[in-house]
């Protein structure tokens, strides 16, 4: 498999931030793999804490977690960053390729950050059918704790399992050569 194409500025140098800061305060790294995405977890725990007391680090540790958390999702499936305003990062969204899916980590980051679903943000966006069938999926799954419902690591489950039912849905609907 090649390599994805680097990702748009600076998404990429705000990536390599936020390995910093978790190898800085946990002394492991992350290698954008949904296996140490519990270490992100982690420390988004910890910077919550921080941040309450200095909210001025909210945006800035938000956007670096984002754009590591869209990157590892960027390599995991096809799909690609639009980015309309470079001022207003919780915009910056992840468009699925031949999907009705739009991802927004830096979002995602935000609310991971401060343990609060905020009704003004989108964080993943899809179409009516298929927030149904997700839906419907996540249902029978066990319940999360609240504090985990946030978690970076939690969120790329939900959404591996959104591009697992759409892709399953799109494949079911395109026939088949011998049709």
């Amino acid at each position: 498999m090649n390599p994805p194409p680097p990702p748009p500025a600076p998404i990429g140098e705000y990536a390599q931030t936020c390995s910093r800061y978790v190898q800085t305060a946990l002394g492991l790294a992350l290698d954008f793999e949904p296996e140490t995405l519990p270490l992100l977890d982690h420390y988004l725990r910890q910077a919550r804490d921080d941040s309450s007391r200095r909210p001025e680090t909210l945006p800035l540790i938000a956007t670096v977690a984002g754009s590591y958390l869209g990157e590892l999702l960027r390599r995991r499936h096809a799909c690609a960053w639009i980015i309309e305003d470079p001022q207003e990062p919780l915009g910056w969204q992840l468009d699925f390729e031949g999907l009705d899916l739009a991802v927004f980590p830096i979002a995602i980051a935000r609310e991971a950050l401060t343990g609060v679903s905020d009704p003004e943000l989108v964080v993943i966006a899809l179409g009516e059918e298929d927030r149904k069938l997700v839906a419907e999926r996540l249902a029978r799954l066990p319940a999360v704790r609240e504090d985990d419902f946030f978690a970076p690591s939690t969120r790329v489950e939900v959404i591996d399992i959104a591009v697992d039912i759409m892709l399953a849905r799109k494949h079911a609907a395109t026939p088949s050569p011998e049709d």
